[in-house]
């Protein structure tokens, strides 16, 4: 969904759903940055402390020279969740849309 909206504005993304975590595939995710030079992780878990820092911290430790723009991160707010209010709790398309395109936008200089 987040593709598409992106592609009708002619932005060209890669999408990487990782299957697990433990282990997760580092290879993968090194050849997109290897090909993208752009990182956007996003998971339902909070921003903070979750899985999403550390594949920013092992992309970083290992193949940082490859970024032209800094990775960002998306995850839910460090509150208190309800299934009630999953829909503004969750990371949506827009937060995914918005992210991509900071990151293009604040490409190194």
């Amino acid at each position: 969904m987040e593709a598409d909206i992106l592609h009708n504005e002619n932005i060209d993304i890669e999408v990487i759903d990782l299957m697990t975590i433990a282990p997760w595939d580092k290879e993968t995710v090194f050849n997109s940055v290897a090909k993208t030079h752009h990182l956007v992780i996003v998971h339902e878990a909070v921003k903070n402390f979750g899985v999403g820092v550390e594949i920013s911290a092992a992309v970083a430790e290992e193949i940082i020279d490859e970024f032209n723009a800094p990775i960002l991160r998306i995850g839910a707010p460090n509150s208190p969740a309800s299934f009630a209010l999953e829909k503004v709790y969750l990371p949506d398309a827009d937060d995914i849309v918005s992210a991509v395109k900071k990151t293009l936008e604040s490409a190194f200089a």
